[in-house]
């Protein structure tokens, strides 16, 4: 991941995203919450939560239930959008070609895992649907992105 100064587009720095196990690839939709990065990977309905200081993977948190309930399936059209309102603290997720829009809230699956792994499994504690147009969507995730900015 490389941080790059807004003005200037020169990088500023980089970091790179582990496990305990593994470094984490194709990392594709990011989002900045609370401190925190949340990254998707590409082609997965996941997303992991990043330390911006060192890279370390926090938790990852598990989507694959919402490709089904957003009407898709198949490697394409998977989770590949992240927004965070952050005057409501409220967090939303879109998929490719999904006509769905989720606001969710996370909770820790297991927390013994954490200490385990050094990073914890998060499930989705409540899910609000809204069915949305995609012209609808992007006026609304614009919005969003000019209200957080």
């Amino acid at each position: 991941m490389w941080f790059l100064d807004p003005e200037t587009m020169l990088e500023t720095g980089y970091i790179e995203t582990y496990t305990n196990k593994r470094k984490a690839e194709k990392l594709n939709e990011l989002e900045f919450v609370n401190g925190k990065i949340y990254a998707n990977i590409w082609q997965q309905n996941s997303i992991l939560i990043v330390d911006p200081k060192n890279g370390t993977i926090e938790a990852i948190v598990n989507l694959k239930g919402l490709q089904a309930k957003a009407g898709q399936s198949g490697e394409d059209n998977v989770l590949n959008g992240i927004a965070y309102d952050s005057g409501n603290k409220r967090l939303f997720v879109t998929g490719k070609n999904w006509n769905k829009l989720f606001e969710i809230k996370l909770t820790p699956l297991i927390n013994s895992l954490f200490e385990l792994w050094s990073f914890s499994l998060l499930s989705i504690k409540t899910l609000t649907e809204f069915s949305i147009s995609k012209d609808v969507l992007c006026k609304f995730l614009l919005k969003l992105f000019k209200s957080s900015t």
